[in-house]
């Protein structure tokens, strides 16, 4: 066996041993919202968006795209388990996470397209 899976296994066993009731948490998410994120090793959704385990759906792909899959992903998180599917009166958001430093910086052609109507 790997260094890399024992390290994970034993992380693991520590993650189980402190799980109390987080294994009867409600599928949906309780703050009712899904993000979408690069899959970047660098970004940790939970810290820069201050969430807990439940909180929210987090759909990572390469370059946070919003893909055909993301798109099913965030479809589904909709229709079966309560998250907002984007309305016009919804504004949406867009955001570059600059890894150097934490930050997101806003990018303000995104968040115009995005602004509710």
């Amino acid at each position: 066996m790997s260094k890399v899976v024992e390290e994970v296994l034993a992380a693991n066993r520590r993650y189980a041993g402190d799980f109390g009731s987080e294994g009867r948490l409600a599928l949906p998410p309780a703050r009712g919202f899904a993000i979408l994120t690069c899959m970047d090793a660098r970004i940790d959704p939970a810290k820069l968006a201050g969430l807990s385990e439940g909180d929210a759906h987090v759909i990572r792909n390469a370059g946070g795209r919003a893909s055909d899959d993301a798109i099913r992903s965030l479809v589904i998180s909709h229709k079966l388990l309560g998250t907002p599917l984007v309305s016009k009166e919804i504004p949406i958001y867009g955001y570059i996470y600059q890894v150097e430093s934490g930050r997101l910086v806003e990018v303000p052609e995104a968040s115009a397209v995005g602004q509710a109507s």
